[in-house]
């Protein structure tokens, strides 16, 4: 049976198929292709594997705007989700952490705590 499972997985319709399915969720950023800022946005996010502190340090920018870009780009995309009171709440908490180790201002934490009670 391994012998048969590999001559599957090596056989090139096969291959077709996987990059095709690792290939598709790419087209949705030809959404993107007007707002080339939005574009340089997602591939500045997905090369720092997500990292917010990551993208900030990349592209100069505030965490705040780094998330309100993101939450731009995701409702862009229609994959907006609501978070549940749970995750708001421990947003909530991360920031007020953030806050007081001194890694964001007053300011920048008003505006996050604003935005996570739209």
């Amino acid at each position: 049976m391994p012998g048969l499972l590999r001559a599957v997985r090596d056989h090139p319709l096969h291959l077709h198929a996987v990059r095709q399915r690792a290939v598709r969720p790419l087209y949705r950023l030809r959404f993107l292709r007007p707002h080339h800022d939005e574009a340089r946005f997602v591939l500045t996010f997905l090369k720092c594997r997500g990292s917010i502190k990551e993208v900030e340090k990349e592209l100069g920018i505030s965490y705040p705007t780094v998330k309100s870009r993101l939450e731009a780009v995701i409702s862009r995309l229609g994959l907006t989700a609501t978070p549940s009171s749970e995750e708001l709440k421990e947003q909530r908490l991360q920031t007020l952490d953030r806050l007081s180790r001194g890694e964001i201002t007053p300011d920048q934490a008003a505006e996050i705590l604003k935005n996570l009670n739209l």
